[in-house]
């Protein structure tokens, strides 16, 4: 159910030159139907007519068999066109047949053919389909074709639909005994038969595993769409409508219809409906705006409609500004303004080396695909191709099909395409994926069903594509995760916003990834791998944010270090070390000694002297303002009181900032330490203890006679004077750098959970 605006990115010249002049609305689902007929009849014997072209229906005509044609132009170019009270002659207007065309907005005509009714209703068949493609050089043989999945050979094109449909044989019992297509599909069209008809349809390639999960996903729904809507034709009718975008786009996100960079564009171009902004040439339909912006005289509007709205990814956006001039100015190849007329000059033989040296000479193919286009181009110039395929969707049928994949496998490992390792494992499951899956688009909508992750999962483990571990991680995750992302791109995208935080954290705790304790790292500091998170704790700035998610030692509910960081050489024995350490150096240091009344300590005097300020001079240099030498004597009194505490004070501050750097160096280095030991866990996610280390004494080494009297008298020596004992400042328990220990401690145990 898609209903968004979005713009094609060039993987090749062709698509590069579409970029600038289309914007398209894609409605209904994916896969979604070629043109067609389709007529039922009411209990009046009135005719309901529904006409459908993904293209936008510019004109139609209905011929009824020796009569005059029904049909004419229809405005606004909509997909999908309904009457509901159509008069014809039944059986006789439909009899050989009725003759039917359909003109979609781009010119294209469909040529169709109407049979008669079969309990009155009927639909439209092409007149002419393409071939069928190549049929298999040799046929597998009884026993591989029981062993081999239903699902496991999807129809690629409309072609080889309409040749496997060719193969039914009416009646079918499992579908209520229908004896026709039209009685079949009105059958399969009741809510309670439509799980039924998926699994036949699916078994029998009637439909794609995409289609597939997409049906069941809309019985899981209900069996019933926007404005009640119960089939693919009337939900895009309803749909195509701009202006109930957001009644679609609710039903499509709720169910799954929409995912990742899908339902993202979506939901913009929602957003740009409601902030009144007003579409290119006010158009409302994908057809609308396509056939408006693929006007060069509109392409300039419509590129400054999408970067002003941020529909157009920046970097599409830079290769449209590029290829907008050149279309204008008939630069292109072949003078080429449309996808199709690009498409279909750059497709043919001749025009390839042009269409590429045009490409990479305007920046327009990235260079690992240039590099790829130049290797394939000779070898399709000289027919070495499988099966002489000229583009990408050629060889993609053709290697798709039976009996071609040693042929393509073969021809990928010689000419580089495919690595040995990639070729064997394609040769070792068949070239198909679980359910037989045969794409990237087909795989991630089969297994994006719930009722195929068990097979899914099973199937990665068993090819060694995921590990044993990761197995287990994906079936507790039941086959999507957070925003509903079906691939590890679509998460990715999705995860690295930070306004999804909340919901992947949740998704990871809910999965059993991580704890809840530990979700709080990966929320806060919005980080996505173990060296990444580790990183971030690191950074002084994030600290104190590290320190709050850690809390206080040992986590919120213990004293304690957390099991398996007790004892030595873990995070927090290591601060306390350290802390202990420099708090006894740092109370040894404040102290002053005590000297004789009125008498400074000869160590101090000299230390005193020439260094304190007193008020009305400058340093005293061994002298007092207004007196003679002092020798070692202080003035007596108040002013040797005050002299004397200043000085502690003084001492006390210096000290102090001394030692909370020391303590922030040491930690640091030692934290560092033990981190790096932390990336090297053993596999068994045990914690070594480091190599025994002696670290340095904050202490100057010193062993004459004033150390020894200084400590014997309580004393603490700071290399130039000894400091007695006095009121101890306090610790700062909880700063910045115990908090920050504690983080790694929590973090690192957050680590090993995600491990």
């Amino acid at each position: 159910m898609k209903t968004h605006l979005i713009s094609l990115k060039p993987a090749h010249a062709a698509g590069a030159i579409l970029l600038a002049a289309a914007m398209l609305f894609a409605a209904g689902t994916a896969g979604a139907a070629s043109a067609f007929v389709s007529l039922k009849k009411d209990s009046n014997g009135l005719f309901t007519l529904t006409i459908n072209d993904g293209d936008g229906i510019k004109s139609f005509s209905l011929v009824p068999s020796g009569k005059g044609p029904y049909g004419g132009e229809i405005a606004k170019c909509p997909r999908v066109f309904q009457n509901t009270n159509v008069l014809f002659a039944d059986p006789a207007d439909f009899t050989p047949v009725m003759a039917a065309s359909i003109t979609d907005c781009s010119g294209n005509t469909d040529e169709l053919e109407i049979p008669p009714p079969e309990d009155g209703a009927t639909r439209s068949k092409r007149l002419k389909p393409p071939a069928p493609p190549p049929a298999p050089e040799e046929k597998a043989s009884e026993s591989e074709a029981a062993a081999e999945t239903p699902t496991s050979r999807p129809a690629k094109s409309e072609a080889e639909a309409e040749a496997v449909k060719a193969e039914l044989k009416y009646p079918i019992a499992e579908l209520g005994n229908c004896g026709s297509e039209v009685s079949c599909r009105a059958y399969c069209e009741e809510l309670a038969n439509i799980k039924t008809c998926i699994a036949y349809a699916e078994s029998h390639r009637l439909i794609t595993a995409e289609e597939a999960a997409e049906g069941r996903r809309f019985a899981e729904a209900g069996g019933r769409g926007p404005g009640g809507c119960t089939s693919r034709e009337s939900c895009a009718a309803y749909c195509e409508d701009i202006t109930r975008i957001d009644e679609c786009l609710e039903f499509a996100e709720k169910n799954g219809f929409l995912s990742g960079k899908e339902l993202e564009e979506a939901q913009a171009v929602a957003k740009v409906r409601r902030e009144g902004v007003q579409f290119p040439g006010g158009c409302t339909t994908k057809a609308q705006c396509e056939t408006y912006c693929q006007q060069s005289g509109n392409m300039e509007e419509c590129l400054a409609f999408a970067e002003r709205s941020g529909l157009i990814p920046p970097e599409e956006l830079a290769q449209a500004k590029k290829m907008l001039p050149l279309i204008k100015e008939g630069k292109t190849p072949g003078g080429c303004t449309r996808k199709e007329s690009c498409e279909a000059y750059c497709q043919q033989p001749g025009n390839m080396r042009e269409c590429l040296a045009f490409a990479e000479s305007n920046g327009l193919i990235p260079p690992e695909e240039l590099e790829q286009a130049k290797k394939f181009l000779p070898l399709m110039e000289r027919g070495e191709t499988p099966g002489g395929c000229r583009s990408k969707e050629q060889c993609e049928a053709y290697c798709g099909g039976e009996g071609h994949l040693e042929e393509c496998l073969d021809f990928g490992e010689r000419s580089g395409f495919i690595s040995k390792e990639d070729a064997e494992l394609a040769r070792k499951t068949g070239g198909a994926g679980p359910g037989g899956c045969r794409s990237k688009e087909q795989c991630e909508a089969y297994c994006g069903d719930p009722e195929h992750v068990e097979d899914c999962v099973s199937f990665a483990e068993r090819t060694g594509l995921i590990s044993s571990e990761d197995a287990e991680m994906a079936r507790q995750a039941g086959g999507s995760g957070p925003g509903g992302c079906r691939s590890r791109d679509e998460c990715e995208e999705f995860c690295k916003d930070p306004a999804n935080s909340e919901e992947c954290v949740q998704f990871s705790v809910k999965s059993g990834q991580i704890n809840p304790e530990e979700a709080g790292f990966a929320k806060t500091l919005n980080c996505r791998s173990r060296e990444e998170c580790m990183a971030l704790c690191q950074q002084p700035e994030n600290a104190e944010k590290c320190a709050a998610l850690a809390g206080p030692p040992g986590g919120p509910d213990h004293g304690g270090p957390p099991p398996g960081f007790d004892g030595e050489g873990k995070p927090g024995s290591i601060r306390e070390e350290i802390q202990r350490q420099f708090e006894e150096e740092a109370l040894r240091r404040r102290q002053l000694p005590e000297g004789k009344e009125g008498q400074i300590p000869e160590e101090f005097r000299r230390q005193f002297e020439g260094q304190v300020p007193f008020p009305g001079g400058g340093a005293t240099e061994g002298q007092f303002p207004g007196g003679g030498a002092t020798d070692s004597q202080f003035p007596g009194g108040a002013d040797a009181d005050r002299i004397r505490q200043e000085f502690q004070q003084q001492n006390r501050q210096q000290i102090d900032a001394e030692i909370q750097k020391q303590i922030e160096a040491e930690t640091q280095r030692r934290m560092q330490e033990e981190t790096e030991r932390l990336r090297n866990l053993t596999p068994e996610g045990s914690y070594p203890l480091p190599p025994e280390t002696a670290y340095p004494s904050a202490i100057p080494p010193s062993a004459d006679e004033e150390i020894k009297r200084c400590t014997e008298s309580g004393g603490s020596w700071n290399g130039t004077a000894c400091i007695l004992p006095s009121a101890p400042t306090s610790s700062r328990p909880g700063g910045i750098q115990e908090n920050a220990a504690n983080a790694l401690q929590s973090f690192t145990r957050f680590l090993k959970g995600r491990r």
